[in-house]
């Protein structure tokens, strides 16, 4: 018998999929931040996806990094976040 742990359970959370349709950079950072922190409550690690993702300015990613401090730290990236930025 193994004494390993499961792997943990994770999720993907498409960042092209969470864009303000009115073009606010604000709100989409916002957006993807608050789905990604919906994700999080379930218990899993969350696997934040920028593939496809184009012209995001760097306003979206300081909205986005400002909201996952403020509510659980900056600390969680690496740990219950991942961030993937390949693009294809």
């Amino acid at each position: 018998m193994s004494d390993s742990n499961p792997p943990a359970k994770s999720t993907v959370v498409e960042a092209r999929e969470h864009i303000d349709p009115d073009g606010s950079v604000v709100r989409s950072g916002m957006e993807l931040a608050d789905a990604v922190l919906r994700a999080l409550e379930t218990g899993v690690t969350v696997e934040v996806s920028f593939e496809g993702l184009r012209g995001a300015s760097s306003s979206y990613f300081n909205v986005f990094l400002r909201r996952i401090d403020e509510e659980c730290g900056v600390a969680e990236l690496g740990g219950h976040i991942r961030i993937r930025f390949a693009s294809k």
